[in-house]
């Protein structure tokens, strides 16, 4: 297959466009490359690269700032010019702010990732401030057609992208008018949109629950059983200690768990254990 160069990349581009077999390639070394890469120059949705020189740069040039999105770590302040830099400064502000008791991230920055993709994927070339509530209302139309999200889910996930243009704001990466711009494209509501409703999840019976209880270890059983008692989270019962049982009332205990996800707010979390809760956590509190 013959390759020949191409000499009107874009300037704004590194590296440079080729042609095979009539359709257009672009070959660079981009920021975490070991070394030149070649690249087919495919619009979204095609099956092949385009044969259009003026595509191909649009596409390049896409592709270009879906590779900083996903390679940058942090951008000075005021200098993201396209929504795909400005995504990758906030992920990294994002990897560094949401961090649990441990110091390891949380699954917050995980979701702001899953919830900046779609914007990225339209997105990703165009100008901070050329972002605004008909551009918004485009990702949501992607989240809903081609994500197939429910609508609980993308009016999450649109709340957590106008949340990085406020911070964005504040580091004085843009204009204060946009992000006014984006808080009045309003939530989706029940019935009002094509985006599918979850189904209502119920709880399960506590028979069902009692029923399988002979079938797990004595120390699940507890657990278990416990949980249903208080409604602890599953990561405040593993934690459990002496210590942090205050027995001094012998009707009800109550447990300060030394960790817990509001622990950032400044809450204090206090859990009461009754008498059969008492009964099942006595056996492992006597232990030496």
């Amino acid at each position: 297959m013959a390759k020949k160069r191409h000499k009107q990349t874009p300037s704004d581009l590194p590296g440079f466009f080729y042609q095979r077999n009539g359709r257009y390639w672009w070959k660079a070394q981009l920021p975490g490359d070991d070394k030149p890469e070649a690249r087919p120059l495919k619009p979204v949705g095609a099956k092949y690269a385009t044969t259009d020189l003026y595509v191909a740069a649009e596409v390049a040039k896409n592709l270009y700032q879906e590779h900083i999105y996903a390679t940058a770590t942090d951008i000075p302040l005021g200098q993201a010019e396209t929504l795909a830099s400005l995504a990758a400064a906030y992920l990294h502000f994002c990897k560094q702010y949401y961090l649990d008791a441990d110091g390891k991230t949380t699954k917050e920055a995980q979701e702001i990732g899953y919830s900046l993709k779609p914007l990225t994927e339209l997105f990703a070339n165009r100008g901070v401030n050329e972002f605004g509530p008909l551009r918004l209302i485009e990702v949501r139309d992607r989240m809903i057609h081609d994500r197939d999200w429910s609508r609980t889910l993308i009016n999450h996930r649109i709340g957590r992208i106008k949340r990085m243009f406020k911070w964005a704001v504040s580091r004085q990466m843009v204009s204060p008018i946009v992000y006014q711009g984006l808080l009045t494209v309003e939530g989706l509501k029940r019935g009002r949109t094509t985006a599918r409703e979850n189904p209502k999840r119920k709880p399960v019976d506590d028979k069902y629950v009692y029923a399988i209880l002979p079938y797990t270890t004595p120390v699940v059983a507890t657990m278990v059983e416990l949980q249903l008692l208080t409604g602890m989270r599953p990561g405040e019962m593993v934690l459990i200690r002496p210590c942090d049982i205050d027995r001094s009332n012998e009707a009800v205990w109550h447990y300060t768990p030394e960790k817990h996800k509001n622990a950032y707010r400044n809450i204090e979390r206090i859990v009461s254990i009754g008498p059969r809760g008492q009964e099942l956590l006595t056996p492992y509190l006597l232990r030496p």
